[in-house]
């Protein structure tokens, strides 16, 4: 049984949420880390223009985690990264383009540690 919108999603005529625009948008675009485990040592920024601005764990009002079998899922880490791809901070703005320039500008300092593989105390 075909679902109601079947033919405007594969014709390529249905809108996607990628495809609405409304006046004062804003873009985010995450950073992730490039590391399986390490501490976080420093994040440098290029300069900001106006109306761009970074969110992380210290903008994150309360606890900085996501329920998901435990209080275990940083939203954003923050001392620690635990995970390659984990985000670590978003920068938003009003255009996408110069958002990617300006995560590609990012250099970010990680003391690597040796992954965790297994919840076993004792691997």
């Amino acid at each position: 049984m075909k679902k109601k919108d079947h033919d405007e999603k594969v014709s390529g005529q249905l809108a996607y949420i990628s495809d609405v625009k409304v006046n004062s948008m804003l873009y985010g675009v995450l950073y992730r880390s490039p590391v399986a485990y390490g501490k976080v040592r420093s994040i440098q920024l290029p300069a900001l223009p106006a109306g761009y601005e970074k969110i992380g764990a210290e903008h994150i009002p309360g606890n900085n985690f996501v329920k998901l079998l435990h209080k275990d899922q940083p939203i954003f880490a923050d001392e620690w990264v635990q995970y390659i791809g984990e985000p670590m901070f978003m920068l938003v703005g009003p255009e996408l383009a110069i958002l990617y320039q300006l995560i590609d500008e990012v250099k970010v300092d990680i003391e690597e540690h040796p992954a965790i593989y297994t919840s076993s105390p004792t691997a």
